[in-house]
């Protein structure tokens, strides 16, 4: 997939990893939960769920069925 060129409004970052690192040292993983098709994004140091995303039903069928090997 090629990278798309966008300015975001708003960044999601972990408050206590901004107090205590600044920008460089936050680690944050995004997933997806296809029972409930939800994009989920959690700092991994600290462990938390940052935000939740409710996906519309269709965007189910974006998703690719089988991995490209991180091409």
């Amino acid at each position: 997939m090629e990278n798309l060129e966008l300015d975001a409004d708003f960044w999601i970052s972990c408050v206590e990893c901004f107090e205590e690192y600044g920008n460089e040292g936050q680690v944050l993983k995004v997933g997806l939960e296809i029972d409930s098709n939800s994009l989920i994004v959690n700092c991994q140091k600290h462990r938390r769920t940052l935000k939740l995303f409710r996906l519309h039903e269709e965007e189910i069928d974006l998703l690719p069925s089988k991995c490209d090997g991180c091409s």
